[in-house]
């Protein structure tokens, strides 16, 4: 059954220039962790929560891989460690 595309009623703005989103990484994940984590080589791959940027959004930023990031949004804040994506 297909499911109907709901888009996010966030946008981009000045304030706030990037759209974050959330969902398991494909690398560890294939049914978002309801068995994969009983599995211990797949739960202690997993690592810790991280930014995930493409690599353009990274140098704009003038982030590196594991930079220490803090992430603002219109919900609160958080401060993650930052990795670049090769493939977006």
């Amino acid at each position: 059954m297909l499911t109907e595309f709901v888009p996010t009623r966030e946008r981009i703005s000045e304030q706030f220039p990037l759209l974050l989103t959330t969902g398991p990484h494909t690398d560890f994940s294939n049914n978002v962790g309801t068995q994969d984590t009983a599995v211990p080589r797949i739960r202690n791959g997993i690592p810790k929560t991280f930014l995930e940027m493409s690599l353009g959004d990274m140098a704009n930023a003038r982030l590196r891989d594991s930079d220490s990031v803090t992430i603002i949004s219109r919900f609160g804040s958080t401060r993650l460690k930052s990795c670049g994506v090769r493939h977006a």
